[in-house]
C-alpha cells in the first residue's frame, strides 16, 4: 500500500520518519525536498500511520501529520477451480468453473492452456476438449491468483458379452440369450445396449437398458454399449449354431411274400444323434432306436414315423409307403375229362 506525504508552510529540505500504530518506526527517510511535493510513500503493509517530518536546516522545526490508514481486504484473494462437466469421449463438452472469494471483489476471469479465454466477468468455460489448463482471477484491486486443472478423457468403456449356449439344441432354435456384465469406464453409469447382428442377415436391437438379449437364433452377433458422454465399446463376435435340420426317410426295402412279411428301412440325417422314432408325434409309444438307419418287418398297412434325435428335436417323415396284401391264391379244377375205362382204373384226368 501507500500514500502520499505533503508538506506546507515550509520550503527546502526536510528528512521523515514513518511510524505504524503501535508508535514503532518502520521506515526513516533523509534529503526529501519540498521541490517534490507531495512525495508518495509505497510499499507499505496494511496499517495505521503517522509520520513525523524535521527540517534539515536552521530552526529545525518538526511536525507530526494526523493518522492515515491503508486498509486491506479481509482476507486473501482465492479461486476455487472445478471440472463441472466431463469432457465426453469424442473429446468436447467439458466444463471449467472457478468461484473466486476473498481480495477486493468485482472479479475477472481468464483462462489459459489448452484453450484461450480473455478475462470476463464469467467464471464458467464450456465445451472444453481434454488438456491442462490455467484459470486466472483477477479482483478490483489488480490482485491475481491462479489455479491449475487438467481435463481428462474418460477411461474407455469395457465390458464382457456372454452367451448361455453357442450351440443351440434344435434347428430353428430361438432361445439363445446374451448377457453383457462387468461394464466399467465412460460415465460410470447410464449405459444403453444395442445388440448387433452381422449375420445371416444384418440388424440391431436397442438401444435398451436391460444388458440382457433373449429369443436368439443362429447367427453372429455383438453388443455396444454407451453412455452420456458420447462412450462405445463393442464386443467381439459372438457366433451361435445350430444341428443341421433332421431329415427322414423312409423306404421299402422288400415286398411281402407267401412266408415273409414287407421289410421297412428309416433312415435320418442331422440333428444330434442317436435316434428314436414313434408312429406318434408325441412319442406315448417309443418303437425304437437306431444310429444312421434301422430296418423292421411289417404287415400290410400304411406306415408313417416321427423320428427324435438325441436333444428331443422332431421331424416328421414326408413320405408314406403302404405295403398291399398278398392276392388270394385261388386253385381251379378242370373235370371235364374226369372219367376212367373200367371200374377200379386209374388212368382218369
Amino acid at each position: 500500500g501507500s500514500f502520499e506525504l505533503s508538506v506546507s508552510n515550509y520550503t527546502g529540505a526536510y528528512d521523515y520518519e514513518v511510524f505504524d500504530g503501535g508508535g514503532v518506526s518502520v521506515r526513516t527517510v533523509t534529503g526529501a525536498s519540498t521541490s517534490t511535493n507531495p512525495v508518495t510513500v509505497s510499499g507499505l503493509p496494511s496499517g495505521t500511520y503517522t509520520v513525523t517530518v524535521t527540517e534539515t536546516g536552521s530552526p529545525f522545526c518538526s511536525a507530526t501529520s494526523g493518522s492515515v490508514t491503508i486498509a486491506s481486504p479481509a482476507s486473501a484473494l482465492d479461486v476455487l477451480v472445478s471440472e463441472t462437466s466431463n469432457v465426453t469421449c469424442d473429446d468436447g463438452l467439458g466444463t471449467i468453473t472457478a468461484i473466486a472469494s476473498g481480495g477486493w471483489g468485482q472479479y475477472e476471469y481468464e483462462l489459459t492452456g489448452a484453450a484461450t479465454v480473455a478475462y470476463s466477468p464469467n467464471g464458467t468455460f464450456r465445451d472444453l476438449s481434454a488438456g491442462s489448463y490455467t484459470v486466472n482471477v483477477r479482483d478490483a484491486g489488480g490482485c491475481i491468483v491462479s489455479e491449475n486443472i487438467t481435463l481428462s478423457l474418460p477411461t474407455p468403456i469395457n465390458a464382457t458379452a456372454t452367451p448361455n449356449t453357442t450351440m443351440l439344441s434344435c434347428f430353428g432354435d430361438t432361445n439363445a440369450v446374451i448377457t453383457v456384465s462387468g461394464v466399467t469406464g465412460g460415465q460410470g453409469s447410464n449405459y444403453t445396449y444395442t445388440l448387433n447382428r452381422t449375420a445371416p442377415t444384418a440388424f440391431s436391437s436397442g438401444p435398451q437398458l436391460s444388458p440382457v438379449f433373449s429369443g436368439l437364433g443362429a447367427g453372429t452377433y455383438n453388443v455396444t454399449v454407451t453412455d452420456g458422454y458420447n462412450c462405445s465399446f463393442t464386443s467381439a463376435d459372438i457366433t451361435i449354431t445350430e444341428p443341421t435340420e433332421i431329415e427322414s426317410l423312409l423306404v421299402a426295402e422288400s415286398t411281402p411274400t407267401c412266408t415273409a412279411d414287407a421289410s421297412l428301412t428309416l433312415s435320418a440325417t442331422g440333428g444330434t444323434g442317436p435316434y428314436e422314432y414313434s408312429g406318434t408325434q408325441n412319442f406315448t409309444a417309443v418303437l425304437g432306436s437306431f444310429t444312421t438307419s434301422v430296418t423292421f418287418d411289417v404287415a400290410p398297412g400304411t406306415y408313417e414315423y416321427y423320428v427324435r434325435d438325441a436333444n428331443g428335436c422332431i421331424a416328421v417323415v414326408s413320405n408314406e409307403i403302404t405295403i398291399d396284401p398278398l392276392p388270394a391264391l385261388v386253385v381251379d379244377l378242370d373235370t371235364t375229362n374226369a372219367t376212367v375205362n373200367c371200374a377200379g382204373d386209374s388212368t382218369g384226368v
